[in-house]
């Protein structure tokens, strides 16, 4: 049976010839963000030449988050994420937006993010590779590999977005959870998959 892995490589090679939906997938992989979370992307949500390079999934006027549950986050960029980021910073991004192809402007002025064509080319792509699987499954590979590794919840729910759902969500609710400590969780999944 094929897996995740053999798509992520697939997609990997040649990072300087990488379409925008190559991209995407790519930044999906150690990263657990959704399709809809990186394709409204603004570009000042991008932090390239911070110490460590993340990106800040936040609300904005053209996209809000996951769900009622999701909370605003930095997600440190590590391997192939961090490789897909940059590529698409240099060949897609325009003034405000990272990928700009998926942000529209209604009649009436104010846009919207239409990911749903890009979800789509990243299903055709991956069920063809992987024997079914769909965009979400990067998202749900990256949670196993952070349970798998022994992360935090807290951290791990920090990087993916998740709420705890107890008496301690306030409390974490109140700050990022450091930098250093998400990225060092994700380069160790990243390591261990080869990613």
């Amino acid at each position: 049976s094929r897996g995740l892995g053999d798509v992520y490589k697939r997609q990997a090679r040649g990072i300087s010839h990488m379409s925008h939906v190559s991209c995407l997938m790519l930044m999906q992989v150690n990263t657990g963000a959704t399709v809809s979370e990186l394709a409204g992307l603004g570009r000042d949500d991008v932090f390239l030449d911070n110490n460590i390079p993340f990106i800040r999934i936040q609300p904005h006027d053209w996209r809000q988050l996951k769900n009622n549950n999701s909370r605003p986050r930095d997600i440190p960029l590590v391997g192939v994420s961090l490789a897909a980021t940059r590529h698409a910073f240099k060949a897609f991004a325009s003034l405000d937006h990272l990928f700009p192809m998926y942000i529209h402007e209604l009649d009436d002025g104010s846009l919207i993010t239409r990911s749903e064509s890009a979800s789509a080319a990243i299903n055709k792509i991956t069920k063809s590779l992987s024997d079914g699987k769909t965009s979400y499954s990067f998202r749900h590979s990256l949670v196993n590999r952070l349970v798998r590794s022994g992360c935090p919840l807290e951290v791990h729910y920090q990087i993916t977005g998740h709420a705890l759902g107890s008496v301690n969500e306030k409390h974490y609710n109140r700050s990022q959870w450091p930098i250093e400590d998400k990225r060092r969780w994700l380069e160790r999944i990243g390591v261990m998959a080869g990613l």
